[in-house]
């Protein structure tokens, strides 16, 4: 259908006399058209294929990939829309699959609309775009979002991305209260993105001149070069335990040190030889990852390891229950042992918000106090007006004005300029109020033993 040749006149009168008017042409053209058009034009038509008119949408999952035909197991192009990104689709087709295919301008490719399948978890959804700003300017790919980042400043950054109305029909001009709530997409600013991963070493010593057991169950990890503590039973360790919590040997640590003898690539077998000599046996281990690893983590491959090469990037899925975290990568998804994490960099890149009229001006009084007491130093920016009993909506709905657009462009000044003075969120308490402080195996080893 998209090489379908321009209709003619005398077709799309026929349509227009069918259907009862432009208003008729406009709601439903794809049906009108299949009525009119004989064989596979006709049948395609009759699915939905094609409405000629651009349409922005935002994509609500973590990424969605482009692909070459109008189908989910299609070759993907390798373009990859990211969460956030806004895109103009010309076509939406139906599919047989229950997806509603949408087809990117120049020729790039298709992207999918699930809502019918997962409407609590659509792929996309519906925008309106912003007046004067082409739907294009919100950045989809890594390399865009990170061309505007750096143009922009080192600062966090928001921008509402569309609006939903909550507004309930049997409101009336008299008790009619706010009920459009506006999704905001935050990007953190480079200092508050990185997640800190600590990795901390410490010594333990445990005597092992009467025989006695250390109590570790240990995997041998020889691409590592340590033993891995897969679990901690009686012995040595559990009684050191006791009486150092300060340095307590937990799951999840490695021993990289057996008295003299460090730990090396394809050499960790020398480390448990090392554990089973009657004497005293002082261990240095590393502890296991202690930071906050949590679903939609932006990770970055820093030191190769296994198949994984430096500046693999990807995102966090799944955490499970070990704190093992299941990575997807442009390639798919690969599970990486938490003992790893300090070959990744974490970075918390962006957070997604929802918030009302009421929501910001709370934020804009609570700055104005903050100000006059003396505490902030920030420049305080106009806040836009608010409904006066539901009489602009009113207005707006009989599209006397543009009031709610005007609004949604004020709201989003008033976020510019207070960020725009702000170098992290969590810099001025009113903003780190506003947008809250929580966010919207590969080396099995050699098998295991107990020490």
């Amino acid at each position: 259908p998209r090489s379908m040749a321009p209709l003619p006149d005398e077709l799309l009168h026929a349509v227009v006399d069918e259907k009862g008017g432009e208003s008729g042409l406009a709601v439903d053209l794809g049906a009108a058209l299949a009525a009119k058009l004989p064989g596979p034009a006709g049948a395609a038509l009759s699915h939905g294929c094609p409405v000629r008119e651009l349409r922005s949408y935002c994509v609500a999952c973590e990424a969605i990939g482009v692909r070459a035909d109008a189908d989910e197991k299609a070759t993907r192009t390798g373009e990859i829309l990211l969460r956030g990104a806004v895109f103009e689709a010309d076509e939406a087709l139906d599919a047989d699959d229950g997806r509603t295919y949408l087809h990117l301008p120049d020729g790039r490719g298709w992207v999918f609309d699930d809502s019918k399948l997962n409407p609590s978890d659509p792929s996309v959804v519906r925008v309106r775009t912003p007046s004067g700003q082409a739907p294009g300017a919100v950045p989809g790919t890594l390399q865009q979002q990170q061309q505007q980042q750096q143009s922009l400043g080192d600062g966090p950054r928001a921008q509402i991305l569309t609006s939903i109305d909550e507004h309930h029909r049997a409101c009336t001009a008299s008790v009619c209260t706010e009920h459009t709530f506006y999704v905001i997409r935050v990007q953190k600013s480079e200092q508050e993105a990185a997640v800190v991963v600590e990795q901390s070493e410490y010594d333990v010593e445990l005597d092992r001149t009467d025989g006695g057991r250390l109590g570790l169950k240990i995997e041998v990890q020889e691409s590592s070069g340590c033993l891995f503590i897969k679990e901690i039973v009686a012995g040595r360790a559990s009684e050191w335990n006791a009486s150092h919590p300060e340095r307590a040997v937990r799951v999840g640590d490695r021993i990289i040190q057996v008295n003299d003898v460090v730990g090396a690539p394809q050499a960790a077998h020398l480390l448990n030889e090392e554990c089973k000599k009657r004497e005293l046996i002082v261990l240095r281990l590393r502890r296991s990852s202690v930071g906050s690893v949590m679903p939609g983590l932006h990770v970055i491959i820093r030191t190769a390891f296994g198949h994984m090469s430096p500046g693999l990037q990807g995102s966090v899925v799944r955490v499970d229950d070990d704190g093992d975290a299941l990575i997807k990568f442009a390639q798919g998804r690969q599970w990486v042992a938490r003992e790893n994490f300090e070959c990744l960099s974490f970075q918390d890149l962006e957070g997604f918000y929802m918030k009302r009229y009421e929501d910001f001006r709370s934020l804009h009084q609570a700055l104005k106090r903050r100000i006059a007491a003396g505490e902030c130093a920030l420049r305080l920016p106009d806040l836009p007006g608010q409904e006066i009993m539901g009489f602009r909506r009113l207005v707006a709905a009989m599209s006397m004005n543009n009031f709610f657009e005007d609004r949604r462009r004020g709201l989003q000044k008033m976020l510019d300029q207070i960020l725009a003075q702000v170098p992290t969120l969590d810099a001025e308490p009113a903003v780190a109020a506003f947008f809250g402080r929580d966010a919207v195996p590969s080396d099995c080893g050699s098998g295991g033993a107990t020490l």
